[in-house]
């Protein structure tokens, strides 16, 4: 790897080799861990090593070119891809079975589709018991914000809800584990969503919470959306904790 350029979504810059272990260079300024200390650096790059690390108090770790960020859960994790620039253009593994697995035990089974016309909301999805999913999340074009709810009833999160804004241009992915009610807003109009999971769909398992539930209180930007009927006439929280087996 040494002196090749890659991109993690950050500046793209060169990895070089110190004490035979990889570091990137990144531009910019912070406070930064390195084995566990936290040090500032003078000079106007930050030192970033392979493997797990804190950058700007973000728990990371990298799995083969496989950049790992925690979302505000433990379980949920924002994927970057190592990128490789030439005067071709771009090339990156977007998927890998083996580290999906060995990170998040994650095994795919389905791939879905969906296109969204501008400020239509779908949500809040999830399906119970034995059939609960995982999702593995990526826009293929345009911007959505991406929601996830904590509906684990033993969780110190519970009922907890995060946003994220995903854009087809980053290339980056949201792993959301089982347990999570997910949605999101289409903020550009045709956005192509692609949701891969461990679990077969099923009707019959398959509910949906409120997207404007009072107690949850997410703030989407926008009052009126479009909505399926299904998820128009979705229920509040409290009325479906009784659900919530995973």
């Amino acid at each position: 790897m040494v002196g090749q350029e890659v991109d993690f979504g950050l500046k793209v810059k060169k990895v070089y080799q110190n004490n035979l272990e990889d570091w990137l260079i990144i531009k910019g300024k912070a406070h930064i861990y390195l084995d566990g200390k936290n040090k500032k650096l003078n000079k106007k790059f930050i030192y970033y090593k392979s493997g797990y690390n804190q950058f700007y108090g973000k728990s990371m770790e990298t799995l083969s070119g496989f950049n790992f960020e925690k979302l505000f859960f433990d379980e949920v994790f924002l994927i970057k891809n190592q990128k490789f620039h030439d005067n071709r253009g771009l090339f990156f593994e977007s998927f890998r079975k083996d580290i999906l697995y060995k990170k998040v035990n994650f095994e795919v089974v389905q791939e879905n589709i969906s296109i969204s016309k501008k400020n239509v909301i779908r949500g809040m999805h999830f399906q119970k018991f034995t059939y609960a999913q995982s999702k593995l999340i990526k826009v293929l074009k345009g911007q959505i914000l991406d929601i996830f709810i904590d509906l684990r009833k033993n969780s110190k999160t519970y009922k907890k809800w995060f946003k994220y804004k995903l854009d087809s241009d980053k290339y980056e992915q949201i792993f959301i584990p089982k347990g999570f009610a997910h949605g999101f807003l289409a903020l550009t109009n045709d956005v192509l969503v692609s949701y891969k999971v461990d679990h077969y769909y099923d009707p019959d398992s398959e509910r949906s919470i409120a997207w404007n539930d009072p107690i949850i209180g997410i703030d989407w930007k926008i009052t009126k959306p479009k909505l399926s009927n299904k998820d128009a006439n979705a229920k509040n929280i409290l009325e479906m904790e009784k659900e919530f087996e995973f």
